[in-house]
This record gives C-alpha cells, sequence and structure tokens, in this order.
C-alpha cells in the first residue's frame, strides 16, 4: 500500500500495468461488503428496501442488490425473506 505506481513495492505484477491491477484490487475489495437485507444498494437497510422488495415479489419493481434479499440464504426470494425483513425492522 505504500504507492500504487511502482511494483517494486506493491509486488502484485512486473508489468507497466501494476497500478491498474493493484486500484481495480482496493476498488473492488470495498465493493463484496454488502448490508443484508439492503436491496436498493444504499449502504442502509431500512424501511426502503423492505418496500423495494414488497413490490418486486408483487411483480411491479426491480432489485438492484437482489443478494441482500435473500435472508434466508435459500437462494430465493420469497415471502419469508419479506417477513424476516419485517421483522428485523421492528427490532430496530
Amino acid at each position: 500500500m505504500d504507492s500504487d505506481a511502482e511494483w517494486t513495492t506493491n509486488e502484485n505484477t512486473i508489468y507497466g500495468n501494476s497500478a491498474m491491477i493493484f486500484l481495480t484490487a482496493a476498488i473492488m475489495s470495498k465493493n463484496d461488503q454488502t448490508v443484508e437485507g439492503d436491496v436498493n444498494a444504499d449502504g442502509v437497510f431500512d424501511l426502503s428496501d423492505l418496500v423495494m422488495l414488497q413490490k418486486w415479489l408483487l411483480g411491479d419493481g426491480t432489485l438492484t442488490n437482489w443478494n441482500a434479499g435473500d435472508l434466508q440464504k435459500d437462494g430465493n426470494l420469497n415471502g419469508y425473506d419479506l417477513c424476516i425483513m419485517r421483522n428485523r425492522l421492528a427490532e430496530e
């Protein structure tokens, strides 16, 4: 992390694209941090996520982050996930 332009410091590649590879890896590592239940991908799990999932289940809407809505971890989005969302929001 000392330098994103000097390949001898980072040692992530010996070619001229070391800065690009290093910065791409740094940016992508930040994108892996998703908030559970955050289907609109705004970084916060709140009522707007519940409304978005409910609209999607009724066939009237789209989801930005499908994986964040799968609270049951069963590979499906359904009413059970919506109920879990409601319960978690009620607890907060």
